[in-house]
């Protein structure tokens, strides 16, 4: 009896031993995350911690639905959005464990009708889709979103095209995804709905998530008003609703006893090329590399959804992931700081690892990536962020990108720090002192380079604007949106100016989030159509043009029709 008490005990002090960590961590940040939840920017916040399969914390902060002040809990479905896609990847790998699908076989094979302008569909993968390593435009943004009374419309045929070579460089792709998400179908036999209820979710005991709405489920927000049942088009990249315990329990099979199985997840998956960098992803998430010794890699997945956002960070050598969903738009700051701030209070309560100095300049010397070559400034440069112009000065050059002017001074490991530059004068701000630039060359093309803490990456390719003729030059003039939708709605565009200026034709908009901002999005034509030009993220994607007296411009679904 005494050694069987003896046993009782030890287990007893074993168990309190373990949950004295998380009642560190649950002391250091649980009052500040209630704060947040209260706050007019998230009405409610979900967090877990999930350790070697097992959820050592889950908690519900605040309101699923602000008008009808109901609670938040760890069962409410949110909005999930990107965060479908490791569920995806799970399928995808499971289906290519049993021979039911090659992840390195041409798509073709399980979709033989596909067609794919501006190349062959042939040299898609459903590695490279799913990695975005496809080719294929981010989204056809028009009718992306609709709320449940509106009828769906399906991914109109024109929006598949190859907006760069398959294989290229690293580019976020939705419409990607879903077409990987049709091939599993079509080699499954069965719809993608009921392929990933019978082969992931059931099994992995998720059976509460699902495409379908219910009335129970956290309700998006955006500037404090509630937003109405909101449903995607690309269901299988976008549409799933899931809770807080679901992925937990996810994210326990990702770090428990079977982790092993998912490792394509998150582990480089051979499709990385010299265009990418530093930057690596698996089939679902990106990987990072945490530079504090003892933490290892740190794989990483966003959502950004209408009234919600949401991430997922998975230490995987730790077995740790960590998991914030709030149900508003205006959250995704707060998202950004309580993932951090919960994944470092684990790593100091467990391992006296402190946390990442956010705000750290950069270091005096960062080595350049391998087969990677100095450049001078290009003159302009196409990226996600819109033009860059740039002009040399004695140290570096300047540049002017987002209506803004920024001095690019030149260190000794050549790399360039920036300052932003008012009435002439190089300040330093915020995020600015925390980022390098650099002008390179890579398999013969012009970049501009960027470095932040966690890797070196590509903002953007040299370009050279073509010869405008005066039929094009006649395009330039204000506006206004004619089919606006959800998405619009949240971003706040209404009107989009196209301008010329000495021969460079630019298409550009103010987000409401960032009025003080403005892109400007460089364009040339490419036969009867305009194209954004350059290689990367966002880049490639085509506008069509409808001349007369009253021009439209047709963006990605959405039509512009020129103000008189």
């Amino acid at each position: 009896m005494r050694a069987l008490l003896l046993i009782i005990a030890a287990f007893a002090c074993a168990d309190a031993r373990s949950a004295e960590p998380v009642d560190a961590v649950k002391a250091s940040i649980r009052d500040d995350i209630a704060g947040m939840a209260a706050s007019r920017k998230a009405p409610g916040i979900a967090l877990a911690l999930v350790v070697d399969g097992k959820t050592l914390w889950a908690e519900s902060f605040g309101q699923a639905d602000r008008g009808t002040k109901r609670a938040l809990t760890n069962a409410t479905r949110h909005a999930a959005g990107d965060l479908s896609k490791p569920l995806l990847a799970a399928l995808a790998v499971r289906m290519a464990a049993d021979g039911t699908v090659d992840l390195d076989a041409p798509v073709t094979r399980y979709l033989p009708d596909l067609a794919i302008a501006g190349g062959d569909a042939a040299g898609l993968t459903l590695r490279r889709l799913l990695t975005h390593h496809g080719g294929l435009p981010p989204n056809r943004y028009a009718g992306m979103y609709r709320t449940a009374d509106e009828p769906a419309a399906p991914l109109p045929a024109d929006a598949l095209y190859f907006a760069q070579p398959p294989g290229l460089v690293y580019a976020y792709s939705n419409i990607g995804v879903e077409l990987a998400a049709q091939a599993l179908a079509a080699a499954g036999k069965a719809p993608y709905p009921q392929l990933l209820r019978e082969r992931v979710l059931e099994p992995l005991g998720l059976g509460a998530a699902g495409f379908d709405p219910r009335d129970d489920d956290a309700r998006g927000h955006r500037k404090g008003k509630v937003l109405a049942p909101t449903l995607a088009r690309e269901q299988a990249a976008l549409g799933l609703k899931a809770s807080l315990d679901d992925l937990a329990r996810f994210a326990g099979h990702l770090t428990g006893p079977d982790a092993a199985r998912y490792v394509p997840l998150y582990e480089e998956s051979g499709t990385a090329t010299p265009l990418d960098l530093d930057y690596r992803n698996g089939l679902a998430f990106s990987v990072f590399a945490d530079p504090r010794p003892g933490v290892g890699r740190i794989a990483r997945l966003t959502s950004f959804y209408p009234g919600f956002r949401g991430r997922i960070d998975l230490l995987f050598e730790r077995r740790v992931a960590v998991i914030v969903l709030a149900n508003a738009a205006d959250a995704a700051d707060l998202v950004d700081e309580v993932v951090p701030k919960l994944r470092d209070a684990y790593l100091k309560a467990t391992l006296g690892i402190a946390p990442r100095e956010r705000d750290a300049a950069p270091p005096a010397t960062v080595d350049w990536p391998a087969g990677i070559a100095p450049d001078s400034a290009a003159s302009s440069y196409a990226t996600p962020a819109g033009l860059v112009a740039t002009s040399p000065t004695d140290d570096g050059f300047d540049a002017r990108v987002l209506g803004l002017r920024l001095a690019a001074e030149r260190r000794d490991d050549g790399w360039y720090r920036l300052h932003l530059k008012i009435l002439g004068i190089p300040l330093d701000f915020g995020f600015l002192r925390r980022v390098l630039v650099a002008p390179a060359r890579v398999d013969g093309r012009r970049i501009l380079m960027g470095w932040a803490p966690r890797q070196r990456f590509l903002l953007g390719s040299a370009w050279n604007p073509p010869a405008l003729a005066e039929p094009w030059r006649r395009l330039a003039g204000r506006y206004r949106l004619t089919n606006p939708d959800k998405l619009t709605e949240e971003l706040g565009i209404q009107t989009m100016r196209i301008d010329e200026s000495d021969g460079v034709l630019t298409a550009n908009y103010a987000l409401d989030s960032l009025p003080f901002l403005e892109t400007r999005v460089p364009l040339e034509p490419d036969g009867e159509r305009l194209r954004v030009p350059g290689v990367g993220p966002l880049l490639g994607e085509r506008l069509d043009v409808q001349p007369g007296e009253a021009p439209r411009v047709t963006y990605s679904g959405y039509v512009f029709e020129k103000v008189p």
